[in-house]
């Protein structure tokens, strides 16, 4: 800082800008532009029109050419966006012409090394924001564009939140181009890498033997960008690379091979003993926070759930993606033999006992105990065999997992299949329908679990409690189990989904269960055990009788994937959204359970009534359910304080009471008529239910004008709506 006369006047060399809106005149022109991409002949007219345009606002201080929108992007900016948004239409005559476009609006007086609020000019902008098939283009573009005055400004670890595809692609750029490679630090090393050239990479190595370690602009060292090329990547490891050097992300070399499904990278690395998870964040770059897979396990489960799913590479092979989890698995149940027997070499047999050190079963989640124990005991620990950071979780709380996967990690020695993690949560608990195709690979993986050992009422070991998603979580006694969990995913993802319904319409009160159903024989068997499961929880909800089932929590989650074709099936579309996702599973439930047939099961209607009475009364529910709350782990959050609860039951009390009347006269009914369940639903439960809500609203009303509320004809009309929606007529 200067001090004494002038110290803090303002430099000559700041400048301001203006931050206006993105849809001020000037924007607001580019933003038409890309809407009107056209053919070559027709650009130019349309960039000289555009440019016109620009120099009018800007001469009659419209607008200005240093104004920038809310990200601190400038026109050039945008005008960069617009190329990646064509970059499918950019070639030959395209780029000169779009090149030409930039240098005028630079002629305007549009600044070209303006930062946005990320601190990146428009060409830094230009190569971290696009990986595709045409990155020639891109990089013929920012050639030009440096020959114009731009500068590239170091990168943001918006390009790492892309991921390692992204990263990898950028890097290849940086070498096509001398002044791009430089300003991206890639040095000679690097450049004889990405050429693939062992002449050139020997010469860099015995001119500058530093350069193998020094990390790009992205952080990544040459050993990252060798994984394609295994015999450049054994001259770095003799050169003395560092194989667990991380990227800004956090990634090493082998996640980089097991991206690439690099095989005999990933081999070359497990010999140099690579380590399997992400170093530390003390060791990693600026960039570390947005490393969502800190260890090689989780990081290729993910590789095959995408590959699998619908936004996987088609150019990928399936078998290349399943080789590369299963070398993953091997090696790291390899690496835990090795820690077992230097904890065996090294421990007292009671600490022996306490890691469950056994033959056959592997260390899994108390691997960092163990190494624990033995650094306690002066014993080196080899950063190989440090294989997992999983905070005491086992290999099967891996919510990408598949059945494949369980089974193979089975086969390997892995045992811990239902152990608690440390947020008191079993890996049946951790099961996600999105690491899945379908609610029938979901339960068979569940099926498998349980045929293992694990149990449908291991109970959580505490839940988290909140009065809503964005206060503090207090930590809470849980009496949530398994089975609570699966009946949740039941009403979330399953029973009334197209891909286990069947496309044709049915009579679903007389049809077969084959011909209703795409479900195997097991599965029907698993969900019924779900359904009739008896274990409640501590709830006190009118929503249920004396605790929640899982049959409670599949009607409550009810909706999540609710489609046209039960909705039309059903012929539910007078009902609310919530009404007929409940109706809708309980359909389900009744016709999968055949639970006309079934005289034991008479507390099953018992429950079913209840619910879809509690739920058309719009009662509130002051029980918990099972929720997803921050990095993809799974807790219980009960929404509501402990002080609201009785409140709310108290000012429920009548109309709990009329409830209670109504599932004794909704049973009698159902014994008198003799008719299928659904049946009775559409029928007299409708109907009855239209006379209620009718009845409750003339009660509400009287009460509201005794205490002086005037009702307007809006909301009057707005409750017979809904009352002719359930009678099923047309308003």
């Amino acid at each position: 800082m200067t001090r004494g006369a002038g110290g803090f006047s303002i430099h000559p060399g700041l400048s301001y800008s203006r931050i206006v809106p993105s849809d001020s005149p000037a924007f607001a022109l580019l933003d038409a532009f890309a809407d009107n991409i056209c053919s070559t002949q027709e650009l130019q007219e349309w960039f000289d029109k555009l440019l016109r345009q620009l120099s009018t606002l800007y001469s009659e201080r419209k607008a200005s050419p240093h104004d920038v929108d809310q990200y601190g992007h400038t026109a050039l900016h945008k005008a960069c966006q617009i190329f990646l948004e064509s970059i499918g239409y950019i070639e030959g005559e395209w780029l000169l012409i779009y090149s030409q476009f930039l240098r005028r609006l630079q002629g305007l007086g549009v600044p070209i090394n303006k930062v946005d609020f990320e601190g990146g000019t428009c060409v830094t902008s230009l190569l971290q924001l696009y990986s595709g098939p045409n990155n020639s283009s891109v990089t013929s573009l920012c050639e030009k564009m440096l020959d114009l005055g731009a500068q590239l400004s170091p990168f943001s670890g918006d390009i790492m939140g892309r991921g390692i595809a992204n990263a990898y692609s950028v890097a290849g750029e940086f070498a096509k181009c001398g002044d791009i490679a430089e300003a991206a630090g890639c040095n000679d090393v690097f450049l004889a890498v990405l050429a693939k050239s062992e002449h050139l990479l020997r010469q860099a190595i015995e001119r500058s033997p530093h350069q193998v370690n020094e990390p790009n602009a992205i952080g990544q060292t040459a050993l990252h960008l060798s994984i394609d090329w295994p015999k450049g990547m054994r001259i770095l490891i003799d050169a003395n690379a560092h194989v667990d050097a991380p990227d800004y992300r956090g990634y090493t070399p082998i996640f980089y091979a097991a991206f690439r499904h690099a095989h005999v990278s990933m081999c070359i690395l497990q010999e140099a003993d690579c380590c399997l998870s992400i170093l530390s964040r003390q060791s990693r770059g600026p960039f570390h926070d947005v490393c969502p897979d800190n260890n090689l396990l989780r990081f290729v489960t993910r590789l095959e759930r995408s590959r699998l799913s619908f936004w996987g590479d088609p150019q990928e092979s399936i078998e290349d993606v399943k080789l590369t989890v299963d070398m993953t698995i091997s090696l790291l149940a390899k690496r835990l033999r090795s820690l077992e027997d230097l904890a065996v070499k090294f421990l007292p047999y009671p600490s022996i006992q306490e890691l469950g050190i056994a033959p056959g079963r592997l260390l899994d989640s108390k691997s960092e105990k163990a190494i624990e124990m033995l650094e306690r005991r002066k014993v080196l620990v080899p950063q190989a065999l440090r294989v997992t950071e999983l905070g005491g979780e086992s290999v099967y709380h891996d919510d990408a997992l598949n059945l494949r996967q369980a089974q193979l990690l089975w086969q390997n020695g892995f045992r811990k299949i239902d152990e608690l993690n440390s947020l008191g949560t079993s890996p049946l608990m951790c099961v996600r329908h999105s690491a899945i195709k379908n609610l029938e690979e979901e339960l068979e993986l569940v099926g498998w679990f349980l045929s293992n050992g694990a149990s449908l009422h291991q109970l959580q070991q505490n839940a988290f409690r909140c009065k809503n998603w964005h206060t503090q979580l207090t930590e809470v006694k849980s009496s949530i189990s398994n089975v609570h969990y699966l009946g949740k995913r039941l009403g979330m993802h399953g029973l009334s989904t197209p891909d286990t319904l069947r496309a044709e319409p049915v009579q679903w009160s007389h049809g077969s269960l084959e011909g209703c159903y795409s479900l195997n024989v097991h599965s029907i068997h698993l969900v019924r055990d779900i359904l009739t499961d008896t274990l409640r929880d501590s709830c006190q909800c009118a929503c249920s009788l004396s605790g929640c089932l899982a049959l409670t929590q599949m009607l409550k989650l009810s909706g999540h994937w609710m489609n046209m074709f039960t909705s039309r099936h059903f012929h539910m579309s007078r009902f609310s959204n919530k009404s007929r996702a409940a109706l809708v599973n309980t359909y389900c439930a009744a016709f999968l359970l055949d639970i006309d047939r079934r005289p034991e099961l008479a507390w099953f209607r018992f429950e079913l009534f209840r619910f879809n009475i509690f739920t058309e009364l719009k009662l509130r529910h002051t029980c918990c359910q099972p929720a997803l709350y921050k990095t993809n782990k799974t807790v219980i959050v009960e929404l509501g304080d402990e002080e609201d609860r009785p409140e709310i039951r108290l000012e429920q009390e009548e109309q709990v009471s009329r409830m209670e009347e109504l599932i004794l006269e909704f049973e009698n009914k159902y014994q008198e008529m003799g008719i299928p369940l659904i049946d009775f639903f559409e029928g007299y439960w409708r109907q009855k239910m239209a006379m209620v809500l009718e009845e409750q609203h003339e009660v509400d009303t009287a009460k509201l004008t005794e205490i002086g509320v005037v009702q307007h004809d809006d909301d009057d009309a707005r409750v017979k709506r809904q009352i002719m929606r359930m009678e099923g007529r047309r308003f």
